[in-house]
């Protein structure tokens, strides 16, 4: 069996207790614990609470960065009353503005790509299926519909 100092080079360091910060892949014996241990992952980041919507809704797109967002579309209403929206909205990072510039054809179930000066909204249900494509470019959006065979 091969030993640890020849895949690593070095012997696996003893501590009293856990190092303060071990990186991915670093192995060490925890001598009060009596452990060998291992950093596996990275540790995670969590959620935290930003800015609510300006449009509840549900079944929407989204594109863009943590502090330069954008939502799209989705539907507003109960299950039983259902309406679709082209509400657009940009958040910044710690809220949500509403855009003047609606999309063209208001639809959910849609998909979304790109950033938040330069994004895509395309697919979707208007309730019936849909393959427009609308461009967005941070003022405004274009329409451009796809014919599909």
């Amino acid at each position: 069996m091969t030993e640890y100092k020849g895949i690593k080079g070095g012997k696996v360091r003893n501590y009293s207790e856990d190092p303060e910060n071990p990186f991915v892949g670093q192995v060490w014996y925890n001598e009060t614990l009596g452990d060998l241990r291992i950093r596996k992952t990275n540790i995670g980041s969590s959620w935290s609470t930003g800015g609510n919507m300006n449009t509840g809704r549900r079944s929407l797109a989204g594109t863009g960065t943590q502090t330069a967002g954008l939502a799209m579309g989705g539907v507003t209403g109960s299950p039983a009353a259902v309406t679709s929206t082209g509400a657009t909205e940009l958040y910044d990072g710690t809220s949500w503005t509403s855009s003047p510039n609606s999309m063209n054809t208001a639809r959910y179930s849609l998909a979304g790509a790109g950033t938040q000066t330069a994004a895509l909204g395309f697919g979707g249900l208007t309730p019936s299926l849909t393959a427009a494509t609308e461009e967005w470019s941070g003022t405004g959006s274009i329409t451009r519909t796809i014919t599909t065979t």
